[in-house]
């Protein structure tokens, strides 16, 4: 427990670092370490138009998050973010970080951002572990219909092979 406390503090460190030396004035940042280890980091920052998402593994060269930049979509959708029950609880749930794709007419993606990847690609939204479809109904409401695909979707094999290799560092 008291190595993960430090490094918790090791990688906060890294990833302001990281964010001033990409010249990211951030608003608000959060990072957490990648399923089953304390190696790989991952790290979320969010300005006014967009987040920067990347991945740190104690194995790597430089001291420094990739970052990757996520433009925000939620600008068609700020009243009802703020009314809509679902898209307040979504938003709840995703600690405010999250990216809304429309898909067609009456369907969007909604993706939470916060614990990164499953198939280590952060500049693909539609990799990040949590995303949800959610239908617009008329009259502006928003209905939850399934978690979308996710971990539970992918090649364990391949993921964890990716894995072992990005927390060996590069």
């Amino acid at each position: 427990m008291l190595f993960t406390i430090f490094n918790k503090t090791r990688i906060n460190t890294i990833f302001e670092n990281s964010l001033h030396h990409d010249h990211i004035e951030f608003s608000r940042y959060m990072t957490t370490p990648t399923i089953l280890n304390n190696v790989l980091w991952g790290g979320i920052a969010e300005t006014d138009s967009a987040y920067y998402y990347g991945q740190y593994s104690f194995f790597d060269k430089e001291k420094l998050f990739k970052l990757t930049r996520i433009n925000k979509t939620d600008a068609a959708f700020k009243d009802d973010l703020e009314t809509d029950a679902t898209l307040k609880t979504l938003r709840w749930f995703s600690n405010g970080y999250y990216v809304l794709e429309r898909q067609n007419n009456d369907s969007l993606l909604y993706y939470d951002l916060r614990f990164g990847t499953f198939r280590l690609a952060e500049n693909e939204p539609e990799n990040f572990v949590f995303k949800f479809n959610v239908q617009e109904k008329p009259k502006g409401s928003f209905t939850l219909l399934d978690q979308g695909e996710g971990p539970r979707d992918a090649d364990f094999g391949i993921a964890f092979r990716a894995l072992w290799n990005r927390i060996s560092g590069i």
